[in-house]
């Protein structure tokens, strides 16, 4: 999903005003799977957090989708690493490490 969601977005023309072609960016997630240590996993069954955590958000839009990241890294037992703050009201601490831009 967070690979789609990358193309999704790279890729969409109200996104940006000249989106990249998905053959010019498939590289990206191809490249951060090939490194050591990373592992691509199948979609798990996190509806069940998904939903609970849709239901404790007060707002919607971009957050029904970062939930479901949420979830999904939560009900695969992993850890969720992104720049995106938002995250730190979905996601546990320890489930989570945060980025910066520097």
């Amino acid at each position: 999903m967070v690979v789609a969601g990358f193309l999704r977005l790279v890729t969409h023309s109200r996104v940006f005003k000249d989106p990249d072609r998905v053959n010019d960016v498939i590289a990206y997630p191809d490249a951060i799977v090939e490194t050591p240590g990373v592992e691509l996993n199948l979609y798990g069954s996190e509806w069940a957090a998904r939903r609970n955590t849709l239901l404790r958000l007060t707002e919607r839009g971009n957050l029904i989708t970062d939930a479901w990241i949420a979830a999904a890294v939560q009900s695969l037992s992993e850890n969720l690493l992104t720049f995106d703050q938002d995250f730190a009201r979905l996601q546990s601490s320890r489930d989570l490490t945060l980025l910066s831009n520097i």
